[in-house]
């Protein structure tokens, strides 16, 4: 088991006495989003050209933000369905650099039953959106 896993498998039960073992890390998300980038990469060759942050950092550390920013996305969503969370809000920039789909999204709220349907949704790398925790709707 490499440090990375060490650092990120929590070890023990959860609070419904369920083995943490069954639980998805964020090397498992890291691994995911490490996997959905290099596919739009391979898919865009001029992505880097593309970024609304371009020139800000190098082609290595931007892809490693792009999967950091995949995989917590991911991640909140999958711990809004586990905790049951009442909603998701979208929250877009919505500036000239924002995407039409983006702005289309912005302000949107997803309740816990559409949480598969937004982790499924297709998102463009150089994305600046975030996801809002809604308590109550």
């Amino acid at each position: 088991m490499s440090i990375f896993d060490r650092i990120f498998r929590r070890r023990g039960k959860t609070t419904d006495n369920r083995d943490q073992d069954d639980l998805l890390s964020m090397t498992d998300f890291i691994r995911r989003a490490e996997q959905e980038v290099e596919r739009l990469i391979e898919a865009d060759t001029g992505w880097y050209r593309n970024l609304p942050y371009q020139g800000a950092m190098s082609i290595t550390k931007a892809k490693e933000y792009e999967i950091e920013k995949w995989a917590v996305w991911n991640r909140v969503i999958y711990d809004a369905k586990r905790s049951r969370l009442a909603g998701l809000k979208w929250s877009c920039r919505n500036d000239s650099l924002s995407c039409p789909e983006c702005i289309k999204n912005h302000d949107r709220i997803f309740t816990l039953d559409q949480y598969d349907r937004l982790a499924s949704k297709s998102r463009h790398l150089g994305c600046r959106c975030e996801l809002i925790p809604i308590q109550s709707i």
